[in-house]
């Protein structure tokens, strides 16, 4: 059996809006960026999980 984590991803400039009174759409974007990597990274040293799909409307 193979095991997926499936990461939902909001498009990345309406992310985080609760911020935008901080950050720019482009300093939010940047923000998730660094999250999903730090995510991605932790998924990949994960035992047990196969397969990493992020689903995102972005392209």
């Amino acid at each position: 059996m193979t095991t997926w984590a499936i990461i939902p991803v909001k498009p990345l400039r309406e992310s985080k809006r609760r911020l935008e009174h901080l950050l720019s759409a482009d300093a939010r974007a940047d923000l998730i960026h660094h999250f999903l990597d730090n995510l991605l990274a932790v998924l990949n040293e994960t035992p047990g999980i196969d397969r990493i799909l992020l689903v995102s409307s972005d392209t």
